[in-house]
């Protein structure tokens, strides 16, 4: 059926190649030799979930697993989606092309907010119930995972199990709880499933804020899972090479999970804590063996921060000597202006020179001390210097703004930075500007999120940046969306089905995003936008409040001194900052605290 439905339709469609899988390095196995079907299914298109590393980490993890055959799929383009509604084809897996709807667990990636409508399509194609409590006992686990499940509670009746935190440990666990209890009820199950570390199943928490226990053996507070150790979690050579051009096309190894710089808005340096870094020899022998397997022209060193790899100078040196001679270019994500020196600079110097990006985030001094980016303004010069003197021409900038004590004179230091950057020469500067949202499990919990009217206020003083440079602003509408699903709690739930039902999808997109659909949803649902978008109160309960990451104490604690200007060190060389988040010490203030 879906076969016959592929050779007659797919040249209908915009990039065939999506939907045909077959790649080189797919896992195929014998479904009758298997005891659990997973499906990890990413709500974007291909290439943008092909792009995401953790995704392909987590394929691998289960698929060497002898009783487990974990596929793909991803949501079709609109083309596609709506020629597979008028036609009734659901789902499919690229791997076997079977329907989603009769496997065993569909484990969905939450990256942003803005994808949570596209979860919703994605289960209404697969023609898997939307609510979890609609599901029978003839369809799949549910099962979100990603940096949103931070605040679970938007979504938290779509999913019958969220896991927190980091996935290659838990992952197996899961699999084997549940190839232990195949043919159990999918709430012997579940129940199985929530005395796992990390693992929240919503439907037993009464939906209060924060949500509290319906059963007494289920745990009040759910602890992040954190990989110990990455050099036990290498990802193998076999990647699939996916057949058409994704949006990071380029072999991608993680070198370093975590960041304790304490960006106070930054919600991926909480909830990547701890830093480990990998060994060296691992790192490159993880490249150069992937690069081989896979054919790639190109490779990039992922982290936080990459520069703050403590070895970081030894690695480049070391992939700098065999990339030079394969014509193999080497790139780096955004990098702390401290962290860049001249050495790094002509290090990654080499082959086809890729674009060079620094995210001051603000534009004075001041206001980089409230966020604790703790970078000066010589530090920035010193740094643009030496990317000039390296070769480099051109450069990306990232600030922020509607960050919380914001002036007018913060906005142009924006300007004023950029500036100093055609100054030193660079022909070409591309400056992004995001809006502020304040995340949860971030010292900036608490601040209120501007409204639109004040983004418009910002857009006039950025304008004359246009004359030096090219501006992109975030568009402040999705962003305005984007803070109401970040902290939101099971209410906003009807706001999303609502947008959903309205047609909403693809919002992360701009040239899909309608504001529309989703200022309706909000007047429907008679929600306070104002209060979700407001300063809260410091020991206020706050909807993810069952979430452990880091100490709130210590959240509460930076937020103050946000205020007043202070900075925190990075712990892994000054003192420790008492998140907690380290050696369980959060489980003790906890056990202490109760």
């Amino acid at each position: 059926m879906i076969l016959e439905f592929l050779n007659k339709h797919l040249l209908d469609v915009e990039k065939p190649s999506r939907y045909i899988g077959g790649e080189y390095n797919q896992v195929l196995k014998d479904p009758g030799k298997v005891k659990l079907r997973f499906v990890l299914a990413f709500p974007d298109v291909y290439e943008i979930g092909m792009s995401n590393l953790g995704l392909m980490i987590l394929y691998r993890v289960l698929n060497k697993m002898e009783e487990v055959w974990c596929e793909r799929t991803f949501l079709p383009w609109k083309d596609m989606y709506d020629l597979m509604k008028q036609k009734k084809i659901p789902l499919f897996t690229l791997e076997s092309k079977t329907f989603v709807k009769n496997c065993d667990v569909v484990g969905i990636s939450l990256q942003y907010e803005l994808s949570y409508t596209n979860v919703l399509h994605l289960l209404d194609l697969a023609q898997i119930p939307i609510r979890s409590f609609e599901r029978r006992e003839s369809d799949p686990l549910v099962i979100a995972g990603g940096p949103c499940t931070l605040n679970p509670e938007v979504m938290a009746e779509v999913f019958d199990a969220m896991v927190i935190g980091e996935g290659e440990e838990v992952i197996r666990q899961i699999a084997n709880v549940l190839i232990e209890m195949k043919g159990a009820s999918r709430f012997e199950k579940l129940k199985a499933l929530s005395q796992l570390e990390g693992l929240y199943v919503p439907m037993f928490y009464e939906p209060t804020i924060p949500p509290k226990p319906k059963y007494d053996w289920v745990y009040p507070k759910i602890f992040k899972r954190t990989v110990q150790d990455l050099n036990e979690h290498i990802l193998d050579e076999f990647r699939i090479v996916p057949h058409c051009q994704t949006v990071h096309d380029r072999i991608v190894v993680e070198i370093m999970r975590g960041c304790n710089r304490g960006c106070r808005f930054c919600q991926a340096g909480i909830f990547y804590r701890p830093v480990r870094e990998k060994f060296k020899a691992e790192t490159v022998d993880e490249a150069m063996k992937a690069l081989f397997c896979t054919g790639y022209e190109e490779l990039a060193l992922l982290s936080l921060s990459t520069a703050d790899h403590s070895k970081i100078v030894d690695i480049l040196t070391n992939l700098n000597e065999k990339l030079q001679k394969l014509n193999i270019s080497l790139s780096i994500p955004s990098t702390r202006l401290d962290a860049f020196g001249v050495e790094i600079a002509k290090l990654i110097t080499i082959a086809r020179r890729t674009g060079l990006t620094f995210a001051p985030e603000a534009g004075t001094q001041r206001l980089r001390n409230v966020i604790n980016k703790n970078v000066t303004q010589e530090d920035y010069l010193n740094a643009l210097k030496a990317a000039k003197e390296a070769g480099w021409d051109r450069i990306k900038l990232y600030f922020m703004v509607g960050l919380p004590t914001e002036t007018d004179e913060d906005l142009e230091g924006i300007v004023e930075m950029v500036n100093i950057a055609k100054k030193i020469g660079f022909s070409k500067i591309n400056v992004s500007v995001a809006s502020f949202v304040p995340k949860p499990h971030t010292p900036f919990q608490f601040a209120k999120q501007m409204d639109l009217e004040y983004f418009d206020h910002v857009k006039k003083v950025l304008s004359k940046l246009k004359r030096i440079a090219s501006l992109n602003i975030h568009d402040p509408r999705m962003s305005l969306v984007e803070g109401l699903l970040s902290r939101g709690d099971r209410k906003i739930f009807n706001v999303v089905f609502d947008a959903f039902k309205n047609g909403a999808i693809f919002d992360n997109w701009e040239g899909m995003f309608n504001f529309e659909i989703w200022v309706k949803a909000i007047e429907s649902s008679q929600i306070d936008l104002k209060m979700y978008m407001s300063e809260r109160e410091l020991y206020e309960l706050l909807p993810w409040d069952h979430i452990q990451v880091v100490s709130k104490e210590f959240l509460i604690s930076e937020y103050l001194r946000a205020l007043r200007g202070e900075v925190t060190p990075d712990c892994r060389w000054s003192y420790c900052s008492g998140c907690g988040i380290c050696n369980g010490a959060l489980r003790n203030i906890l056990e202490v605290t109760v």
